[in-house]
């Protein structure tokens, strides 16, 4: 309304409800193994205040014994009854993935859903969920050429995706955005060919593909 910013809550990736009541975001916390950091999914009811943890990356630690699972990434599904999240899996380049979870807020159980897109030597940059509830679309990029890849997957069936390269010297810089039909998908890209990296927002459109719209960050409809 035009007056001072207030203080919520510690955290990052907020994302706000449906019905605006509560807010779902990543908060960082101490593992149950070795005392090591991590990040669970948390949300804040923004009339009481009330906290709550929703998430549990459980006891798992990697080879180093130094690293553990991380959920970020908070996305409300779009009934308000379930968010999605996604899992960050540490490892060395060829074995670290992001995966794609939803926590049932009526009774906590959590459960996978579908691989984000990446792979060996991709670093995952952010996913997004369809409209209509039933896809996600995620980003990943890699240093060396080709340098990432965007992946459309069924929330139904975590078996079936459809992967579209970048187009050429350009990774991902940020997370998808859907559009509001549901017919493309902007995404912040940067542009590798000159002496220092541009960020552009491209959109690709189902009938179309991959077009140029405009420099810029953090696209949102």
């Amino acid at each position: 309304d035009g007056g001072d910013p207030v203080f919520v809550t510690e955290g990052s990736w907020p994302a706000v409800a449906p019905d605006g009541s509560m807010l779902a975001f990543a908060k960082r916390s101490v593992g149950v193994v070795n005392g090591i950091e991590t990040s669970v999914i948390a949300t804040l009811d923004l009339v009481t205040g009330v906290e709550t943890i929703v998430t549990d990356p459980g006891d798992w630690v990697d080879f180093s014994n130094s690293r553990t699972l991380a959920d970020w990434s908070p996305i409300w599904a779009p009934d308000g009854g379930s968010i999605y999240f996604a899992r960050h899996t540490p490892g060395s380049a060829s074995i670290s993935y992001d995966s794609l979870h939803r926590v049932d807020l009526s009774t906590g159980d959590a459960e996978y859903v579908a691989r984000l897109g990446g792979g060996a030597g991709n670093q995952q940059s952010g996913y997004d969920i369809a409209p209509d509830g039933n896809w996600a679309v995620s980003t990943s990029s890699s240093y060396a050429v080709p340098f990432g890849n965007l992946t459309e997957s069924s929330l139904a069936d975590s078996d079936k995706s459809t992967r579209v390269p970048l187009p050429d010297s350009l990774y991902a810089g940020g997370p998808p955005s859907y559009a509001p039909a549901q017919d493309g998908v902007v995404v912040r890209l940067y542009d590798t060919t000159g002496s220092t990296l541009a960020m552009q927002l491209w959109i690709l459109d189902d009938a179309t593909g991959w077009s140029l719209l405009t420099s810029g960050r953090l696209p949102a409809w």
